[in-house]
């Protein structure tokens, strides 16, 4: 909007939303299979209000030969690669290096940008790994660091349902 005088501000209430794009993907897809239009009706959920919205993904997701193993896991292959690559081209599906793990990327990026992070995933992998550095270093910093990561998941995950094709944020989510 314009303030007095004439000067741009920002939008009231303008939000980050990262969304855990593999995670919801899988979720639209009845946790049996990997559904891009997922992905696709998250990022407009948030964005028709306004809002900014980015996803990750693995890169390999985008792969157009799969192997043996990855085709016989369904929620491992997109059902709409061209979407995908279509929203990644348009800058808001991040792909992210398919040996490190995507889950590092989006919570960093929301952390650096006071973002939200839109998955059904508890981070345990991520939380063992904080913690895990934590014992190896037996460093009191860094277990403040775990334990500070640990409380920003906890105000800054929103979990989501599917009704069919509408997207739906826990209505029981505040940011703190």
């Amino acid at each position: 909007g314009v303030g007095v005088w004439g000067v741009s501000l920002p939008p009231p209430n303008v939000r980050l939303y990262v969304i855990d794009a593999a995670n919801v993907a899988v979720t639209h897809g009845k946790n049996q299979a990997f559904s891009s239009r997922g992905v696709e009706l998250a990022l407009n959920f948030f964005t028709a209000q306004g809002h900014r919205a980015i996803s990750f993904l693995p890169s390999n997701y985008l792969k157009e030969g799969v192997s043996q193993a990855t085709a016989q896991n369904p929620k491992r292959v997109p059902d709409d690669v061209t979407l995908l690559k279509t929203l990644s081209e348009a800058g808001v599906l991040i792909l992210t290096p398919p040996q490190d793990y995507d889950d590092t990327y989006m919570i960093d990026y929301a952390q650096r940008n006071d973002g939200i992070v839109v998955t059904n995933d508890r981070f345990r992998d991520h939380t063992d790994k904080v913690g895990r550095e934590a014992m190896r270093f037996g460093d009191f910093v860094a277990g403040m660091h775990a334990q500070k990561s640990a409380d920003w998941k906890e105000s800054h995950v929103l979990t989501y349902a599917f009704i069919g094709d509408e997207f739906m944020p826990n209505p029981n989510f505040r940011l703190l």
